[in-house]
């Protein structure tokens, strides 16, 4: 038997196969390896290759919270506002509301990369160019066209930018 087989060994003692490894035959102990393989990879595919890989160890109940926890108490107290303005809005959407932007995320996510890269900069420069509106507005209309800008559907938000880049334009 080669390293390699004694390394596989080994591994699948400490992964917790060992009664097989000691009491079973060499061809119990093959097809219990790739039984144990296939679990630990069912175990860790939750097509989110970027939030864990497959040398992390498996967390404990409740580390999701602590890690949110974490980043909170990272966080900017800036950021922080963001965050609770942003959960504020949540909670007073409509469920259908809900639903069309778990759409669209969702659209954003199973998207192909250069997509989603582009559609994020578009975002990204909406945003700036609608800050900049808002910022040239007094602080009244400023909060009172952020106001109705939130309460519109998207389309409606759409008809919105427009009409800003072309009063943009036109100045």
């Amino acid at each position: 038997m080669n390293w390699v087989n004694k390394i596989i060994k080994i591994q699948f003692l400490v992964i917790g196969g060992g009664s097989i490894l000691l009491h079973g035959n060499e061809e119990s102990f093959k097809q219990a390896t790739s039984e144990t393989k296939n679990s630990i990879h069912k175990s860790l595919s939750d097509n989110n290759y970027t939030k864990m890989n497959s040398r992390r160890r498996p967390t404990f109940p409740g580390a999701n919270e602590v890690e949110l926890l974490r980043s909170l108490l990272d966080a900017s107290p800036e950021r922080l506002k963001i965050m609770k303005k942003t959960i504020e809005r949540v909670e007073s959407m409509s469920p259908q509301k809900k639903k069309e932007i778990k759409k669209r995320l969702r659209q954003l996510k199973d998207s192909p990369p250069h997509i989603r890269a582009d559609e994020i900069g578009r975002l990204k420069r909406r945003y700036e160019q609608l800050s900049q509106h808002w910022e040239s507005l007094n602080p009244k209309d400023r909060q009172n066209e952020i106001k109705a800008f939130r309460a519109l559907s998207f389309p409606e938000r759409e008809k919105y930018f427009k009409s800003v880049i072309q009063y943009k334009k036109g100045q």
